[in-house]
C-alpha cells in the first residue's frame, strides 16, 4: 500500500472574499494545517493541487497544476489521481486546504481505515450526518470513473454513488471537518 496525500487548494474562496488559504491562523498560513497534518503523519508524500495562478504562493511544496481551473474538487481530484497514478500510488488522502482543526491523528485514523476495509474504494467519513468527500480516501481504483465523469460533472456524489465506499461515521463532537468558508466561520 503507498498513499500519497492531496491537498486541495485551487478555488476561488468567492464567499470569503478574498483567497483565505494564506489567511494566519496559529501564526501559519490556513492551507499549513493540512500540509502539517500529512508531514507528521505516516502518509510519507503529499502534494497541492491547485491552480496555475496560484501555483507559485505554495513553493517549495510539490504541486500539482489542475488541468481547468475551478471546476471544482472533482475535477481537482482527477487531476491529482492522472498525475499521480504515473508514481505507483495505491490511495490518495484528500484534504481541503481550508481546514483550521485538522492533524496528523486524524490523517492516521484514515489510514487505519485503509487496511481495515481493503476493498473500499472510498473511504468517506460522514460527520454530522453529512458526507465529507473532501476529508477522504480514494483507491486509484477510482480513476476510470473519474476519467468518465471529470468532462460534465461537479458533484463528488456522482463518483461515490457509483464506486464501492464504505462511510465511517465520525462523532458529532468531531473538530477535523470544520471548514473556513466565510470570515464568521472563524468565530
Amino acid at each position: 500500500m503507498k498513499v500519497a496525500g492531496l491537498v486541495l487548494a485551487g478555488g476561488r474562496s468567492s464567499r470569503y472574499g478574498k483567497q483565505k488559504l494564506f489567511e494566519r491562523v496559529e501564526n501559519t498560513p490556513l492551507f499549513m494545517k493540512s500540509v502539517l497534518a500529512f508531514q507528521e503523519s505516516q502518509v510519507s508524500s503529499f502534494y497541492i493541487v491547485t491552480n496555475q495562478e496560484l501555483a507559485d504562493k505554495f513553493r517549495p511544496y510539490p504541486v500539482i497544476c489542475e488541468s481547468s481551473a475551478y471546476r471544482g474538487p472533482l475535477s481537482a481530484l482527477y487531476s491529482g489521481m492522472v498525475a499521480l497514478s504515473k508514481k505507483g500510488y495505491s490511495h490518495i488522502l484528500l484534504l481541503a486546504g481550508d481546514l483550521p482543526r485538522v492533524d496528523a491523528h486524524f490523517v492516521n485514523q484514515l489510514m487505519g481505515y485503509i487496511e481495515q476495509f481493503p476493498g473500499a474504494d472510498i473511504i468517506l467519513p460522514e460527520h454530522n450526518e453529512r458526507l465529507q468527500p473532501l476529508h477522504a480516501v480514494y483507491q486509484l481504483s477510482c480513476l476510470a470513473t473519474l476519467t468518465e465523469l471529470s468532462s460534465n460533472e461537479k458533484s463528488m456524489r456522482s463518483l461515490y454513488d457509483k464506486m464501492n465506499t464504505k462511510i465511517i461515521p465520525f462523532p458529532n463532537d468531531s473538530p477535523y471537518f470544520k471548514n473556513i468558508n466565510y470570515k464568521e466561520d472563524w468565530s
